[in-house]
C-alpha cells in the first residue's frame, strides 16, 4: 500500500469534509471513489462495433430476410420488376 501526504487548500478541505460528512466516509474511500470515477471517465471505452451499431440506432431498425447483405441487389431487382409489371 502507498501512502500520500498531500495539503489542500481551503476550497477543496471544506468540499471534502462536504462530501464525508454526507457520505459517512472517511478519507481513504473518498480518495478511492474519486480515483474510480475519474479513471472511468478518462479511459477509452471499449465498445464492440455491435455495441456500437446498437447505440446508433442501426441495428434492429428493420425486418428482412437472413441473407439479404448477400442476396440485396438480385432482391432489389426483383423488387423493382414487380413493379414495373404492375403500372
Amino acid at each position: 500500500m502507498k501512502h500520500f501526504d498531500i495539503q489542500l487548500d481551503e476550497e477543496y478541505a471544506e468540499k471534502l469534509a462536504d462530501i464525508q460528512q454526507q457520505t459517512n466516509q472517511d478519507v481513504r474511500q473518498v480518495v478511492q471513489r474519486a480515483i474510480d470515477l475519474y479513471h472511468e471517465q478518462i479511459r477509452p471505452i471499449r465498445k464492440t462495433p455491435l455495441e456500437i451499431m446498437k447505440q446508433n440506432g442501426f441495428v434492429g431498425c428493420i425486418q428482412a430476410e437472413p441473407d439479404l447483405s448477400a442476396n440485396y441487389k438480385s432482391m432489389l431487382r426483383s423488387m423493382i420488376q414487380e413493379k414495373n409489371a404492375h403500372h
